[in-house]
């Protein structure tokens, strides 16, 4: 009999755990592997924009929505004392990192196209509109370059002011402030 009810509270227990609202995966979502950005979306050896597929410009829009989501998860659990101050800013540059790779995917994919539509002799008119729209994906492209790197240093200045906060208490040893001292003259020496 008490071996009974042991097994029916057991039984109980697990079923509300089921039923509790757990983080889960979407059967749609791709895999974490199809998300991963090719280096192609960077630039080629010229220093000009390569060439972005059209799989490519969509795995980006994933990555970007999907850190952009994580962002605002983790800030609302920031606010409420689940994670530190840190974690959340990490995931609002990851968002903008994601944001800056998808413009620039996309403003290659479109560059693609004009070029396509060159090729094959398209009307003027298509032509120009199409221009007209890579100019502005562009300009998209390196406003979120610039944000991302602001956002980049705006991070690595904070740390470094937690890690010497945290050094001046004895909690951190002075090689954690050196490197974050390192990263940040990293930062503004790559922004020259």
């Amino acid at each position: 009999m008490r071996a009974a009810a042991i097994f029916v509270s057991a039984s109980l227990a697990a079923a509300w755990l089921h039923a509790q609202e757990l983080p889960r995966r979407e059967a749609q979502s791709p895999s974490d592997a199809a998300l991963f950005i090719a280096p192609s979306l960077l630039l080629d050896s010229a220093g000009a924009p390569a060439s972005a597929t059209d799989g490519e410009v969509a795995r980006a829009a994933i990555a970007r929505d999907r850190a952009r989501q994580k962002s605002e998860r983790w800030a609302r659990l920031q606010k409420s004392g689940v994670l530190s101050k840190a974690e959340s800013e990490r995931a609002a540059l990851q968002a903008s990192e994601a944001g800056a790779k998808f413009e620039r995917a996309h403003a290659a994919q479109l560059a693609r196209q004009l070029a396509e539509l060159q090729a094959r002799g398209a009307s003027p008119e298509l032509i120009a509109s199409a221009a007209a729209a890579l100019h502005t994906a562009e300009s998209l492209a390196s406003e979120a370059a610039s944000a991302f790197k602001k956002m980049q240093s705006a991070v690595a200045e904070l740390d470094l002011a937690r890690h010497r906060a945290l050094v001046s208490s004895g909690l951190v040893s002075r090689d954690a402030l050196r490197r974050a001292e390192v990263e940040l003259a990293k930062l503004k020496e790559a922004a020259k």
